[in-house]
């Protein structure tokens, strides 16, 4: 649901990384939320760095290109929300390192404007162009080849993954390899 998108808070004191002063007051270190924005189907406005859900690895400024693509509707945002679980999953899978987000979600002038499919799964919300740091997009495909059963495909420097169907693709410009 989208009630998950809310970020946690805790209680002075109730986070082992507050410091406490000389004089036993606590000082709560302060987290830097970003740019603030309305997404559809929220009651707040959330964070460029808030965790799309609470404890995920994913950001909305990483699935909105920084609150610059904001979904169009509710469902849109909680396709995000569901996306970025199964993305949680996927980093879990790759070795549990930080995954590098170059494109998630569009709307549709920004998918005209990157030339992107027609019927592309960015507009949905369910749909992640990414790299692993330090390997090579073409080892992090061949990862995921038996592990994820939606569109996959590998282009130049990077991983698209999706939540369509099972399907496999190399972008004209990517390393030519094996799809399955």
């Amino acid at each position: 649901s989208l009630h998950d998108a809310l970020p946690i808070w805790t209680e002075p004191g109730n986070d082992p990384s507050d410091e406490e002063t000389k004089t036993g007051k606590t000082i709560l270190k302060v987290f830097n939320r970003g740019n603030l924005f309305k997404v559809t189907g929220i009651s707040h406005k959330v964070g460029s760095n808030d965790p799309i859900y609470a404890g995920s690895h994913f950001t909305w400024g990483e699935a909105t290109k920084k609150g610059k693509r904001r979904p169009v509707n509710a469902k849109i945002s909680s396709k995000i929300v569901a996306f970025a679980k199964y993305m949680d999953e996927v980093r879990a899978h790759l070795g549990d390192k930080p995954l590098r987000i170059t494109s998630w979600y569009r709307d549709p002038i920004s998918n005209r404007q990157v030339n992107g499919a027609p019927r592309s799964y960015h507009l949905t919300g369910g749909a992640v162009d990414f790299y692993k740091t330090g390997e090579d997009p073409v080892d992090t495909f061949k990862k995921l080849k038996q592990f994820h059963k939606g569109g996959l495909a590998v282009g130049n420097g990077f991983v698209h993954i999706d939540d369509g169907p099972n399907r496999r693709w190399r972008y004209p410009r990517g390393p030519k390899i094996p799809l399955w």
